[in-house]
C-alpha cells in the first residue's frame, strides 16, 4: 500500500457532508487489485495474494467510484480508517 501525504483542498465545500474530500493524508492506496463485484454499496475488491474484501463505497475515493466495474490490476484509494481495519483483521 502507498500513503499520500499532500492535503488535499476542495475547491467548492458541498453542503452535504459525506461527499466531502478527506485529505490525501488520510487515504490509502491499494494497488494492483482486481474489482470482483460490485453492489449499491460495497465493491468486492480481491488482492493479488487470493484474499477478498467487501469495501462499503463510501469508504473509496469517489473519483476512484465514478465508471467502476469488473475490472483487474486498478489503484484503488480506501480511506486510512478502512485499511486499518482491514489490515488488523488479516493479521488475526
Amino acid at each position: 500500500m502507498r500513503r499520500e501525504s499532500d492535503p488535499l483542498l476542495p475547491a467548492v465545500f458541498p453542503t452535504d457532508r459525506r461527499h466531502l474530500p478527506m485529505p490525501k493524508a488520510d487515504w490509502i492506496y491499494l494497488e494492483n487489485v482486481d474489482v470482483v463485484s460490485t453492489t449499491e454499496t460495497a465493491v468486492l475488491v480481491q488482492f493479488k495474494d487470493g484474499k477478498s474484501y467487501w469495501v462499503p463505497k463510501s469508504k473509496i475515493l469517489p473519483d476512484d467510484l465514478r465508471g467502476l466495474k469488473k475490472v483487474k490490476g486498478i489503484t484503488l484509494a480506501v480511506n486510512n480508517w478502512f485499511a486499518s481495519r482491514v489490515n488488523a483483521a488479516s493479521e488475526d
